[in-house]
């Protein structure tokens, strides 16, 4: 039995390759169907007012997060080693804790 050579395609009527690759085109790559935006507006003007947040970050959540961390480990991209800053810490505490 003979194998057959030619791929078929959706409407059997494309020959060549190009007809082929334009047909595949608009059968798997549809064009986006056109969007109303007009809801959107609406949404807008009934958004929300934004509410002011500032993180607390407390003396003891610093005290406690330094501890953790190991002093035989390689400093991080601000270069101080760990153990530094434990031994530091009673006096930085504070000006940590204003920058944070």
């Amino acid at each position: 039995m003979p194998v057959q050579n030619i791929v078929s395609t959706l409407n059997r009527t494309s020959t060549t390759y190009n007809q082929k690759t334009e047909e595949l085109q608009k059968a798997f790559f549809l064009l986006p169907p056109q969007i109303d935006f007009t809801d959107i507006k609406q949404a807008l003007d009934s958004y929300p007012e934004a509410v002011l947040y500032t993180p607390v970050v407390t003396i003891h959540q610093i005290t406690r997060a330094i501890e953790k961390s190991a002093s035989n480990k390689v400093p991080g991209p601000n270069e101080i080693p760990d153990s530094v800053l434990k031994r530091a810490l009673p006096k930085i505490e504070w000006h940590l804790h204003a920058i944070l």
